[in-house]
């Protein structure tokens, strides 16, 4: 995908009306002129200052990391969320984010080890199934409705407990 910079122009410029706010206003709140932020809202910078670019979108309430994935700056296809599931005597579920099906594997294995959570076991009889998920799996979901067993969250990776 080619960078869009003329999405940023457009977006900046959208929020900043909604907000009510100038450009001079923006301009004074980031520390510019307010024609530099005429030339930013008319498309004429292709290339930004992103300390500059992360100060706009403070001032604007813009996600940052939304704003370059919507300008294709950013992959915003990379990061998912897996289930996986791990047995051994008993299953636990795990939710997490990860880039692959591998890396949410490895992240849980190595979650389980570190945290012996099937006590002492041979890693030959843990078994492991990996799926994505649409679940949101932010900070803000409750995972009581999605599953009937007690929870908790462990650097990003939401434990389900099992039996």
């Amino acid at each position: 995908m080619k960078y869009n910079y003329l999405k940023i122009a457009e977006i900046i410029k959208e929020k900043r009306l909604e907000s009510g706010m100038s450009q001079r206003q923006l301009a004074s709140l980031v520390g510019i002129g307010h024609t530099e932020i005429t030339r930013i809202e008319n498309g004429m910078r292709t290339n930004y200052n992103m300390v500059l670019l992360i100060k706009i979108c403070n001032e604007l309430d813009i996600d940052f990391v939304q704003l370059l994935q919507t300008a294709g700056y950013l992959d915003n296809n990379s990061l998912k969320n897996y289930k996986v599931k791990a047995q051994c005597k008993k299953e636990d579920l795990f939710l997490v984010k990860a880039y692959s099906p591998k890396e949410a594997y490895k992240n849980v294995y190595e979650f389980i080890k570190k945290n012996k959570i099937f006590g002492d076991y041979n890693d030959e009889l843990i078994q492991f199934n990996v799926c994505e998920t649409e679940e949101n799996l932010s900070d803000e979901l409750d995972i009581s409705e999605l599953f009937e067993d007690e929870n908790e969250e462990y650097d990003g990776i939401f434990c389900i407990k099992g039996d």
